[in-house]
């Protein structure tokens, strides 16, 4: 749910309208990662809840990807 409502807010606010731009959930789970990874190599003191928040990121990746692939199954 809260990698939804992120990437709303990333197409509403960083999307040309009508650019056609697909932000999917799965999409912002690994951009949070990405940032968390970026935000570890730039920082003075890494903390440990750096890898809790990535890892976090990472199980909700996927359960989305899990949803989507039982989603997929039984409209076959």
């Amino acid at each position: 749910m809260y990698c939804r409502i992120l990437a709303e807010i990333l197409i509403d606010r960083c999307v040309e309208y009508g650019a056609g731009v697909s932000i999917t959930a799965e999409d912002v789970a690994v951009m949070m990662m990405l940032f968390k990874i970026a935000r570890y190599i730039t920082a003075d003191r890494p903390t440990v809840d750096t890898f809790v928040d990535i890892a976090g990121y990472a199980a909700c990746a996927g359960e989305i990807c899990e949803r989507h692939r039982r989603s997929v199954k039984n409209e076959k």
